[in-house]
């Protein structure tokens, strides 16, 4: 029923009333939740969170299964991977790598600096070690 509508406001009314009294008690409860903006986004949070959840190994920046930290994981900034720099375009995304050192000026704390040189290029849907020696011992047993 809409502000705008041209349609006659008795016959809507009249059809609105008999698909009211029709519905099944499925296609109630889905017009009451659609008229309520404030479930409507919190079932899509919901549904945010689940897939999130589904795809959690892929968007994980370690191994799920590794036990404690990484000794070579460092808490530098987060990089936005780029596809650009100087030295041109690139296909692939990359970063770039970091270094550790301390620094006189921070009262000798870790300082990271960003080695513009070293691109790290990145990769998706990748394979761990174990996986990747284990097909290179039975190439090689071939």
């Amino acid at each position: 029923m809409g502000f705008f509508s041209k349609s006659n406001p008795a016959a809507t009314d009249q059809s609105v009333k008999e698909a009211y009294f029709t519905a099944s008690q499925a296609q109630l409860v889905r017009a009451r939740f659609k008229s309520n903006r404030a479930a409507v986004i919190a079932g899509w949070v919901l549904t945010m969170m689940i897939l999130v959840g589904f795809f959690s190994e892929f968007l994980s920046p370690y191994a799920p299964t590794m036990a404690g930290r990484d000794k070579q994981y460092e808490n530098g900034p987060p990089q936005i991977p780029k596809f650009w720099d100087e030295n041109g375009v690139s296909l692939q995304p990359f970063i770039y790598g970091t270094s550790r050192e301390r620094s006189i000026k921070t009262n000798f704390r870790w300082v990271i600096t960003i080695d513009r040189e070293d691109q790290r290029y990145l990769r998706f849907f990748c394979q761990g070690l174990a996986v990747q020696l284990h097909r290179l011992k039975m190439e090689s047993a071939r």
